[in-house]
């Protein structure tokens, strides 16, 4: 789990084998999850009481990003207690930017350009390979992927060896 922190919201990521066996159409189940999520955030200092939206973002292959923004609902702020509002989004996988040497890693990836930088997704690569795409590029999710993917062609076939 990685945990930063842009513009006062939390950006959760879970790799896979922290996001397996989660059961998205079961209410009570995610609720669960995400309250046992919130009592680990405090152990990592931050105070996660009152009342959150939650977004999340689900690659099939790396995990899930959650962004959990805090809401203006002042009551909560008071008491022990933690509301959520959970929304999951439409738009699936992941694509990472390229900022740094992946070596031939790019060789298991798809691979596409949009407005001046590259992109990569990941096809069939190991928990260790995430790990090095994840110190060298910037994940990116949700509706931007999304554009990327629908706007580009894949152009992996330029990186053959």
């Amino acid at each position: 789990m990685r945990i930063d922190v842009r513009d006062n919201n939390l950006i959760v990521f879970l790799n896979s084998k922290k996001f397996c066996d989660i059961d998205f159409n079961n209410k009570c189940i995610l609720e669960n999850y995400f309250r046992n999520l919130f009592f680990e955030l405090n152990d990592f200092g931050f105070d996660m009481n009152g009342s959150y939206c939650i977004d999340v973002f689900v690659d099939d292959s790396y995990g899930a990003v959650l962004e959990i923004s805090k809401d203006d609902v002042e009551f909560y702020d008071y008491c022990d207690v933690v509301d959520m509002k959970i929304s999951i989004s439409k738009y699936r996988g992941f694509l990472f930017l390229l900022k740094g040497d992946i070596g031939s890693l790019i060789n298991s990836c798809k691979v596409y350009s949009y407005c001046g930088n590259i992109y990569v997704e990941p096809v069939d690569v190991d928990f260790f390979s995430y790990g090095v795409l994840l110190e060298n590029c910037s994940l990116v999710y949700g509706l931007e992927s999304n554009k990327i993917k629908s706007n580009c062609c894949d152009i992996s076939k330029c990186f053959v060896d």
